[in-house]
């Protein structure tokens, strides 16, 4: 890689990482509508064994349970968009 290629791409991702993080934002929580529907979905890649106690904190917590779909990076990215694509996600998080 020459210095002139190095020096573009990183100034390329420095760009890119200040716009892309200045956009990044969350919907509100709304807990109300969550206890209406009764559970949360979350679409993930951690190991179920690692986030027991922690979804069962929140069950505790906020009495809603939590529904847990753990797949590939890749296949919950992919499954996330189809599902935001066809206008019926199945999912309130994805991780």
């Amino acid at each position: 890689m020459t210095a002139c290629s190095f020096l573009f791409l990183s100034l390329l991702l420095i760009f890119l990482d200040a716009h892309i993080a200045t956009d990044a934002q969350a919907q509100s929580v709304n807990t109300d509508a969550a206890k209406r529907e009764g559970k949360v979905v979350l679409y993930g890649t951690v190991v179920p064994q690692a986030t027991e106690s922690t979804f069962k904190s929140f069950e505790n917590k906020y009495g809603i349970k939590v529904e847990y779909w753990r797949g590939s990076a890749n296949a919950g990215a992919g499954r996330a968009v189809n599902e935001w694509r066809a206008g019926r996600p199945g999912y309130d998080v994805v991780e």
